[in-house]
């Protein structure tokens, strides 16, 4: 995993994007704070820590030299933060497994993940 993130990382610095230091990763797992829940692929990341953030920022930064904050969030909750304050709105997701996540409440803790996309959006994070 880590070695995919690093390799995305450098790609996008050789493509003239500097990643924020916070890394928002994408997992197919519920997650209630650092713990991946259930007993999926990516829950397994808990018999090597109950918070796999801190462990995967750790692991980045070997591979980067890159300080960062690793953040979780389940891939249902984030394809659905697009839709972000609509009411009766949900995403199916379909992977390794069938998942569903719900918008947030509203787009406050949201941003683009380059300033350049912020006129991509449609509801202006």
């Amino acid at each position: 995993m880590t070695a995919a993130i690093a390799q995305t990382l450098d790609e996008a610095l050789a493509g003239g994007i500097t990643p924020d230091a916070d890394l928002m990763l994408s997992v197919a797992a519920y997650v209630q704070g650092g713990r991946l829940l259930g007993s999926g692929l990516y829950a397994n990341l808990n018999a090597l820590s109950d918070d796999a953030r801190p462990l995967l920022a750790e692991a980045v930064h070997a591979q980067t030299g890159r300080a960062l904050r690793a953040h979780l969030i389940h891939d249902g909750t984030a394809a659905c933060a697009l839709y972000a304050g609509a009411p009766n709105a949900a995403v199916i997701v379909v992977g390794t497994a069938l998942g569903i996540g719900f918008p947030p409440a509203t787009d406050f803790d949201l941003r683009p993940l380059v300033p350049a996309l912020n006129m991509l959006s449609p509801t202006g994070w």
